[in-house]
Parts: C-alpha cells; structure tokens; sequence
C-alpha cells in the first residue's frame, strides 16, 4: 500500500489485472448464458469498458487509501 493520494507501481499492476479479469469473466458470464460465440464476439467492446472501468474504479480507491488500507482515511 501506499501513502494517501498517490499510486505506486503495484497498485497500477493491480489495476490491470482487475481491469483485465473483469473483462474476461465478463465474457465468460456471457458465453455460460447460452448467448453462443456471435453473441460473445459482439460484446467484446462492452467486456473492454467494463474492464476499463473496473480497473480505474480500483486505482481510485487506492489512491484515496492510506497505508493502512483505510478509504479516506487520516490524512
């Protein structure tokens, strides 16, 4: 973890791999629905913006986190 209102070089791999199997299981949902591969193939777009989104939303809380994992915590 690192200090309130900055991101260290973890937090952002981290970031990237919720953004990444959020996309992915995403996709997985999708397909287990019964949807089939044409489905799939068509929301493949959605899967990147969710991912996308994901990923940022945790970058977010990271850097409004302390080092103690607390969300907006002391300053």
């Amino acid at each position: 973890m690192t200090k309130i209102f900055r991101l260290g070089w973890k937090d952002l791999l981290r970031g990237l791999i919720v953004a990444v199997l959020t996309a992915l299981f995403g996709e997985i949902v999708i397909l287990l629905k019964g949807c089939g591969l044409d489905c799939a193939a068509d929301s493949w777009l959605n899967a990147v913006y969710i991912g996308a989104t994901s990923g940022i939303a945790y970058l977010i809380k990271n850097f409004l986190s302390n080092e103690e994992g607390k969300f907006v915590g002391k300053i």
